[in-house]
Formats: structure tokens, sequence, C-alpha cells
């Protein structure tokens, strides 16, 4: 019988084989052969991927890889629609079966039992009915009445699922809950850095999410809150780095702005007033808002305003920020790993908590 001997860390794999072939009649530099040939016919098979021909542009080949980054990309974009539905999926099996546990203690169905304790949760502002009706009466049909009965039914939905919401939140602190669904892991990305941009956190945290965000977008502002939560959950473990993505001119004056507001130690704050006040986005509203967060110069932050001072600052950010194929606000570098559109807080934790036990960091 033929010995078989193979050492090493790296021989783990083949040591076991040669025990499961202890009659020698294969040895140990026989497989690690095969796995190597076998390698190299798989690199051989990419590499020819790469350089297969898809089309012709004026007799001019294209090949796979010219556009292999643009199939990446929609690939793990498909990916991520793919988890998030079967996340959601998830999560509504977990909230249907809590509701019918709690609905049980009581001995009533789950939607006896939702309305019952909803019921006093569900409120219908008038003020705001008025007010859509106002904007909103042209394009409605139907008497007046009828047309504010309809909205009232839209809002009473609504407020329905933000208190359904509100108090299975509640309830589900007494269930020890685990969600333990595979996360795909976000693309790579090279090249994108923190820049000199403002930030919040440890400047040498473990974890580093830079976020490419347009003060003019509704998804933004959302998704300010949840990087709120984020620096509040971690503090000083994440670093959490604002870029600008502006993609109209309003927003690229905006963005100018808090650069100007960030210069006299006031970014955050003007940014916040950005997202959550600015109604006009105008001139004289910047300037006003540079006032309510007490700007220590307002003459210098007008100036730096009207000098445009920061617009190449902000068009390097959306040039880094197209780098990584981002074709929408906002959009995310997490430990140069790029992460597409708005996302719940409980999937940037997922990731934090991975790359702060070591997890895939790169």
């Amino acid at each position: 019988m033929k010995a078989c001997k193979c050492t090493g860390k790296k021989s783990l794999f083949f040591s076991i084989l040669c025990i499961i072939l202890i009659l020698g009649t294969v040895n140990c530099d026989k497989i690690k052969g095969f796995f190597k040939r076998s390698g190299k016919k798989v690199e051989n098979e990419n590499e020819r991927e790469r350089n297969t021909v898809v089309a012709y542009l004026n007799g001019d080949p294209v090949y796979y890889r010219d556009i292999e980054e643009i199939v990446r990309m929609s690939l793990n974009r498909l990916e991520e629609r793919v988890y998030q539905t079967k996340l959601q999926a998830v999560n509504q099996y977990i909230d249907d079966t809590i509701l019918d546990k709690e609905a049980k203690k009581d001995n009533v169905t789950k939607e006896a039992f939702l309305e019952k304790e909803l019921s006093t949760s569900i409120k219908i502002n008038e003020k705001e009915v008025n007010e859509f009706y106002e904007k909103f009466k042209d394009r409605l049909q139907g008497t007046e009445e009828e047309k504010k009965e309809r909205l009232r039914s839209i809002f009473r939905r609504r407020s329905m699922q933000e208190a359904q919401h509100d108090f299975l939140q509640k309830i589900k602190e007494k269930y020890d809950i685990k969600i333990t669904l595979p996360m795909p892991e976000p693309p790579l990305v090279e090249g994108i850095t923190v820049d000199d941009d403002p930030y919040l956190g440890d400047k040498d945290a473990t974890v580093t999410i830079i976020e490419f965000s347009d003060y003019t977008c509704g998804q933004c502002k959302q998704a300010s809150e949840v990087m709120k939560e984020i620096h509040k959950e971690y503090g000083d473990k994440v670093k959490i780095v604002y870029r600008d993505f502006p993609r109209n001119p309003t927003a690229q004056t905006m963005a100018e702005a808090a650069g100007c507001a960030n210069e006299q130690g006031k970014f955050w704050e003007y940014h916040d007033k950005l997202f959550f006040e600015s109604t006009k986005q105008d001139r004289n509203e910047l300037l006003s808002l540079a006032k309510s967060v007490a700007i220590k110069d307002p003459k210098q932050f007008e100036s730096c305003l009207d000098t445009r001072k920061y617009k190449d600052e902000v068009e390097k950010d959306r040039n880094d920020g197209t780098k990584t194929g981002m074709m929408s606000t906002p959009g995310y570098v997490i430990n140069n790993r790029f992460v597409a559109g708005p996302k719940p807080l409980d999937y940037f934790k997922g990731l934090v908590d991975r790359y702060l036990n070591g997890g895939d960091n790169v």
C-alpha cells in the first residue's frame, strides 16, 4: 500500500481525501494536480467569456468585458430585490403569527383583536383633509362631500397602517425574534474615499458609511433619519460621512450652501434644516436658514454662497458617486461595498454588526 503524505494547513482538505483513498490507488500529488487543473479551467472559461464578442457597433466589436460591470451591478440590484422580497415575507409571517397568538389569548379573531386594540389610535386630521381637498379637488370626481369622504378613507387607511405598525413593534418586544435570512453581499467598489467631507463618529472607526445624498430627494430625507439612528446606537464605532450627489441645479446650490455652513462649523445643524425645514429652496431661504443655526459670520456665508466657493467640491462628490454605478439617491459605500437606494434600519444594522465582528471586512 502506497503511503500518502500531505502537510501544512492548506493540505487539510487533501489529507482528508488521502484518508478516503487510503488504499493508495491515487496519491496526493495527483489529487492536488486535479484541483489545480480544475481551477485553471475555470479561469480560462472566465477569460474566454470576457473576450466573447457580444455585438458590433459600426463594424467594431463589443466585448463582454466592456459590459460586465453594468451586468454585475444589475445582477447585484436584482439579488437585493430578491432578498428584500424574502425578508418582507419573513416579517409578514412573524407579524401574522404573533397577532394570531395574541388574539387567541382573548379568544377572538385576529381582525377583531386588531380592531379592539387600534380603534382609539386611528385618527383623521380634518385640517389635513381640507388641505388635500383644496390641492386636488379638480382631479377628483363627485360632490365636495364625496371627494372629502374619499380623502378621509385614504387617511383612515394610512392611520390604521401606522397604528398597526406601532402596535406590532410594541408587542414584538415580548417575543424572542432573530432573523437569520442570509443577506447578499454588496458589491465591492474601488476608489471611493471619505475625502474631506463632514462626518459623525470616530475618524478611525472600524465601520465607515459614506452616504451620497440629495437635499431635494424625499427618500434622502427619510434616509437621513436612519443614519441618525445608526449614530445614536453605535456612536464612535461607526463613522458616517456625508457626500453630495445633487441631481438638479437646486440641489447643487443647496449642497454648496451646506459647504458654506460647514466652514463655520455648522454643517449638521444646517444639513437638518435643509432636509426638514426648507420649502422654497431659494437664495433668501438658504440665507435665512443660515441665521437660524447661528452662523457666526452671515456676510461670509452670503459671500461664500454667491461666489459658489464649493461648486467644485460638490461636483467632485457627485463624480465619485457616479463611479459606484449609482443611478438614484441615496446611495452608500460601507467598508468599500456599495449599497443602492434607501434601506431600513435593520438592513444597516445587519451589515454594521457583521463588519464590527470582523465578517468579510475589506
